[in-house]
């Protein structure tokens, strides 16, 4: 729901519509749905009309489809302002026609419908993270699946065209026109009319797709930071079976899979492949199947048919399928933890939680025969008393219709307002299903330049907290400037509506010039500030390379520039990898954070060998100061015991020459007592207990894993032209 409540919020003109229509306590469709005394207005109003386009009996807004432009809507307003004219239903009611009449109107008409088509593709990926056995595997799909949907429908602007949708019904009846008559209304003015041949103007379409695609852009960001890739949940949707196309870089997400469960990255991706068309194969043939019980089911018939148990069979797929289950229903939006967590510490509902529970176990004591073990009976006596005392009447209890068990005659259904969702969600899925296939990344750029007309300040400012959200890296950066530079030129090439919004649009093209100048600006410090003259490979140098990298690399490297390969990386002035910012090189960044070196990938040491023409080495070059350079005391809390950063941790600090020294904890605090003690003394901690560690010892001599490569990272990162470093 945050996509809808931050994003909407960053819009004036969808946070007016929102609360004149529905949110305000002055909302006259509010009224309408609480209010016994409009509910029957509307009902009689609703008898009147010839034809109701969507749903049959209906007494309010509750039971019929989404008409704030309705004849009865209208019909029963204005009789409120006319019966009621001296107090606030009159005035609201009076407030709702004025808000919905003449060419305005039917652009907020217009607009509004565009948002609840909106805001039923967030709903639809809403009750899919909503219960709580959700298929970890497709969310990855879903989320691509929803913006999709966003591109299919605004920045293609296909919405417009749909039938079975809440635009298509707003656009029919603003075809028709309304008279409305509003007290106080001058009578040479002529009537005022909802709707109307020639009211739903081209100019008028395009202004709302523009806060749409708006919309989209900052969805979008939404999405990516809420759902961020570099979560190990999201690499588990290399078990997705249902659209294989939408699965990405499987390669890479088995090896931060075998990376995450603690197995080897290529047994786990034998088997995973030997596994695959089975688990395709049975998932596609059953009705209602999850993910993890297709995998987990021809694991077991294989198992059985060699007699032998699924762990045996394949240990390194067991366990990731295993975790597979084990995320079932997980998240990884920290607001949900956290409300989590605050639903039970608030007392009122922790008190109430538990008092349940208590009386629930005295009932049991209580009606428990002394000396006897009849937990059966117990229970079944607890559950009477439970449901005679709390329980609720079940429906059975109701009188039986008198032609139960008689055939009655089936006449023509009325359409149905869960019909028309129906069909409406089945449209846009099937047609974003079909739609190309591209980046969510990619969508939100498509839809920068259209939504340049209605960008405001107020979304600037949303887009930067986002990019915040993200990280902030060199990439996260880029991809911010990336959107901006879109909108900006969006912005600058956006013709008048109007020309009576001349001056408007002038000064609106002077604000983006400015932001554009601002950007640049900053954009230019970011990369004087990384500014690198390419390091050159120097003879006696030694280069460890990354098992996998071909060796013809390692052999032009020693035959062209004379230097030395090892095999232990203790001695490396230069790490080679195939990928940097892998989680199977996270040990070789933790050794060149503390030795000092470079870490490149394959493409930038094979121009570093043989040169490149345009004189610009490609790939990527990070390059790291020693940390061991200066004498420091080093302790390791009890649970910071990881074996691929403490063992590179302890063979820095033995090697000939190091500085560092393992303490305990009482040899660090006095260490900590001594004169720029900071300089001397570092803590590594996990994740957890950092928060704490920080307020004992301070938080510039506490570090965890991240934290120490990325600091020195920042400080230290290089990067050519055309590669981005980050880990």
């Amino acid at each position: 729901m945050r996509i809808i409540q931050r994003v909407w919020r960053t819009d004036d003109r969808l946070t007016e519509i929102m609360e004149t229509l529905v949110t305000s306590g002055s909302a006259f469709l509010k009224h309408l749905n609480h209010s016994p005394e409009l509910q029957s207005l509307f009902q009689a109003n609703l008898k009147k009309q010839k034809h109701v386009s969507n749903t049959g009996t209906s007494h309010s807004l509750s039971y019929a489809a989404h008409r704030f432009d309705s004849q009865a809507a209208l019909a029963t307003a204005m009789q409120v302002q006319s019966l009621r004219a001296g107090d606030d239903y009159g005035k609201d009611a009076a407030s709702f026609l004025s808000f919905l009449v003449g060419k305005a109107g039917a652009e907020n008409i217009l607009q509004t419908a565009l948002m609840v088509d909106a805001g039923d593709m967030v709903m639809c990926l809403l009750r899919f993270f909503d219960r709580a056995t959700f298929d970890v595997a497709l969310m990855g799909e879903q989320l691509h699946l929803f913006c999709q949907k966003l591109d299919w429908a605004f920045n293609k602007k296909h919405i417009l065209e749909l039938e079975d949708s809440f635009t298509g019904h707003a656009l029919r009846l603003l075809a028709k026109t309304h008279i409305v008559r509003i007290p106080g209304q001058k009578w040479g003015s002529g009537p005022l009319t909802v709707g109307g041949p020639g009211f739903v103007a081209a100019a008028t379409r395009q202004r709302c797709l523009a806060r749409m695609q708006a919309f989209v852009v900052l969805a979008v960001q939404t999405v990516r930071a809420e759902f961020p890739s570099f979560e190990p949940l999201q690499c588990f949707g290399i078990f997705a079976l249902r659209e294989r196309s939408l699965v990405g870089d499987v390669a890479s997400k088995l090896e931060r899979v075998a990376m995450f469960c603690s197995v080897d990255a290529s047994a786990l991706r034998s088997k995973y492949q030997h596994f695959l068309t089975k688990a395709v194969s049975y998932y596609r043939s059953q009705a209602s199947c999850s993910s993890f019980d297709a995998w987990r089911h021809v694991m077991l018939q294989e198992a059985r048919a060699k007699g032998r148990s699924m762990e045996s069979l394949a240990p390194e797929l067991f366990r990731a399928v295993a975790q597979l289950g084990a995320f079932t229903g997980c998240t990884t939006s920290c607001v949900e933890v956290t409300h989590s967590v605050q639903d039970w510490l608030w007392p009122k509902r922790r008190n109430k939680h538990l008092s349940l529970q208590c009386e629930v176990n005295e009932i049991t004591i209580a009606t428990s025969p002394p000396g006897q073990a009849a937990d059966a009976k117990t229970i079944a006596v607890a559950r009477d008393v439970w449901r005679t005392v709390y329980g609720r009447p079940r429906a059975i209890q109701r009188a039986a219709r008198q032609d139960k068990g008689k055939e009655r005659s089936k006449g023509k259904r009325s359409k149905t307002l869960g019909g028309f969702f129906k069909r409406a969600r089945a449209a846009v899925t099937h047609h974003a299903r079909h739609h190309k296939i591209r980046s969510i990344q990619q969508v939100g750029y498509d839809a920068a330049p259209g939504a340049a007309a209605v960008w405001s300040e107020k979304m600037n400012n949303e887009l930067d907290f986002l990019a915040e959200t993200l990280g902030d890296t060199a990439v996260s950066l880029k991809q911010e400037d990336a959107f901006h530079a879109c909108i900006l030129g969006g912005q600058l090439k956006q013709p008048d509506f109007t020309p009576g919004q001349a001056e408007e649009a002038k000064k609106r093209k002077a604000r983006a010039l400015t932001l554009q100048q601002e950007r640049a600006e900053q954009a230019e410090k970011r990369r004087n500030t990384c500014s690198f003259t390419a390091v050159r490979l120097c003879a006696g140098q030694k280069c460890y390379f990354q098992p996998g990298i071909s060796d013809n690399l390692g052999r032009e490297a020693v035959n062209m520039k004379r230097v030395r390969l090892t095999r232990r990386w203790i001695e490396a002035d230069w790490f080679v990898l195939e990928r940097i910012g892998d989680m199977a090189t996270q040990n070789l960044a933790w050794a060149a954070c503390l030795l000092g070196g470079f870490l490149v990938d394959a493409t930038y040491m094979q121009d570093a060998v043989a040169g490149n023409p345009s004189g610009e080495p490609r790939g990527v070059c990070v390059a790291f100061k020693a940390a061991l350079g200066t004498k420091r005391r080093v302790w390791c809390s009890a649970r910071f015991q990881q074996l691929d950063v403490y063992q590179t941790m302890a063979a820095c600090v033995g090697q000939a020459g190091s500085q560092w020294k393992f303490v305990d904890l009482e040899d660090f605090c006095r260490e900590r007592g001594k004169r720029n003690a900071s300089l001397k003394a570092i803590a590594f901690v996990t994740d957890d207990e950092q928060e704490s560690f920080v307020q004992e010892l301070g938080s510039n001599c506490v570090f965890t894993r991240e934290t120490f490569i990325t600091k020195l990272a920042r400080m230290d990162v290089k990067h050519t032209t055309l590669g981005v470093c980050g880990l």
